[in-house]
């Protein structure tokens, strides 16, 4: 029976294997938008299985227009793949290119701060000054995940943000870190 089942096996991966070829990678994540949620998640599966091929996939859908249901779903499966090393430093290399969609900014934030090392820290850091307000919201969003209570003090500064739903999350994140800092409290009393 051993043997058989071994046959089986290899035969299910062969068929993975081919339908996870670059090109039938790209047409199955680009189909993604028309397939139901059922249907989506064994593609997602399969890009955990084949990280090498969906990574960059994925990244350049991000760069796209999806609904935000999908964005996050993409989100989901690139945070729990962002423990390779490798696939991070594809992330990395990705937010190095000009002129990004905010919105692409953002679900790389939002990804990075699922990480807790200091190299991410830091350049989740380097995206509190953005422009936007979504890429400034999500850098809040990582420095906190990521950082914790190192993160008190740019959150501090980020109660001073022009836009007011930024300041809303940098409110809910000083709470989250349980901030004693005399800014928080004041915001807290008014």
């Amino acid at each position: 029976p051993m043997e058989g089942e071994a046959k089986i096996h290899t035969l299910a991966r062969d068929i993975l294997d081919a339908m996870a070829s670059k090109d039938n990678f790209e047409r199955m994540v680009k189909a993604l938008p028309e397939l139901t949620s059922k249907v989506q998640a064994h593609v997602f599966h399969l890009c955990q299985t084949f990280r090498g091929r969906a990574v960059p996939v994925l990244v350049g859908e991000l760069r796209g227009e999806l609904d935000e249901s999908l964005r996050a779903n993409i989100r989901t499966v690139l945070e729990q793949m962002a423990e390779d090393k490798a696939v991070l430093d594809f992330l990395r290399h990705a937010m190095d290119r000009d002129n990004q969609r905010p919105e692409f900014y953002r679900d790389f934030l939002l990804v990075l701060g699922g990480l807790r090392d200091e190299e991410s820290y830091q350049l989740a850091n380097t995206f509190l000054g953005s422009e936007d307000a979504i890429v400034r919201k999500a850098a809040f969003t990582a420095v906190t995940r990521i950082g914790q209570k190192k993160a008190e003090r740019d959150l501090v500064r980020g109660l001073m943000d022009p836009d007011l739903d930024v300041r809303r999350s940098v409110v809910v994140h000083l709470g989250e870190i349980n901030s004693q800092s005399p800014e928080f409290q004041d915001v807290l009393t008014r």
